[in-house]
């Protein structure tokens, strides 16, 4: 009976500390609802293979939510985001991360014929004259043309989905972030290293710094080889923009050459 009591006491009045002292659980099977109430759960992300039935049955079950993250969904598109929204009207910020269903940026409604968004250089937007969520669209490639608000990181981030991609169109698209795109149809698209690059889907980008007019990332592509993007600085429609100058492969033998020849210096 003591037991019982002292649970009771636990789950109806103390279950935010405790929470708070596990901290996060890993491989959790079941957790019992009078344990984490509904109401507690503000932030939810689904797995990239969750079915739409699974979504708004998990969804539905949820009336507290800030924070709503698909990142990667095979599923998620502009009627099922439109559905999202009226069921959390309250929602504050929506990942829609590499959701490559979409094809240009969605409208606050489904009757909505033009779209006024703001958009910032982290590719996160929000409606004007709206109270409405922010939403990220990173790596959604089909959504972007070259603008100022785009460092180098962010651009090797959607030119590596768009290579991922495998599709022409993805060819084509990738062509309008390049400085020469003669350059890019001619020589690199059809490199060695570009169709190695549409093959390897497990990337990171380890180092991204600005020259001047120059930046280069650092990209380490697993099973593959350490790659690097160049970029430069381009006049369009008045604003300096970076639009890619070139990739290369980075070879071990090289790097250890030019650390003996910078050490003997």
């Amino acid at each position: 009976m003591l037991k019982k009591q002292c649970l009771e006491k636990i789950t109806n009045y103390r279950f935010r500390d405790v929470l708070k002292y596990v901290g996060d659980v890993s491989y959790c099977k079941r957790v019992s609802k009078t344990f984490v109430p509904c109401d507690y759960v503000t932030a939810i992300k689904f797995d990239p293979n969750t079915s739409v039935t699974m979504i708004f049955a998990v969804l539905s079950r949820r009336n507290s939510l800030e924070q709503s993250d698909f990142t990667g969904s095979v599923q998620m598109n502009d009627s099922m985001l439109h559905i999202v929204l009226l069921m959390h009207p309250t929602v504050q910020f929506i990942v829609l991360d590499e959701c490559m269903q979409f094809e240009d940026f969605p409208s606050f409604s489904c009757y909505d014929e033009v779209n006024y968004i703001n958009l910032n250089t982290h590719s996160v937007m929000k409606w004007k004259d709206r109270s409405s969520p922010t939403l990220s669209f990173r790596g959604c490639w089909k959504l972007f043309f070259p603008s100022h608000n785009q460092n180098p990181e962010y651009l090797t981030h959607l030119i590596m989905h768009a290579l991922n991609d495998h599709s022409t169109y993805a060819m084509d698209k990738i062509s309008v972030f390049c400085i020469d795109i003669v350059d890019w149809f001619t020589r690199i698209e059809g490199s060695s290293m570009i169709r190695s690059l549409k093959q390897h889907k497990d990337w990171n980008i380890r180092y991204y710094e600005k020259c001047g007019n120059k930046a280069f990332v650092l990209m380490d592509v697993v099973d593959y080889s350490l790659v690097v993007w160049i970029f430069a600085q381009k006049m369009h429609r008045g604003k300096l923009i970076w639009m890619l100058l070139g990739i290369w492969k980075v070879s071990i033998y090289r790097i250890w050459k030019l650390c003996k020849i910078f050490a003997s210096t």
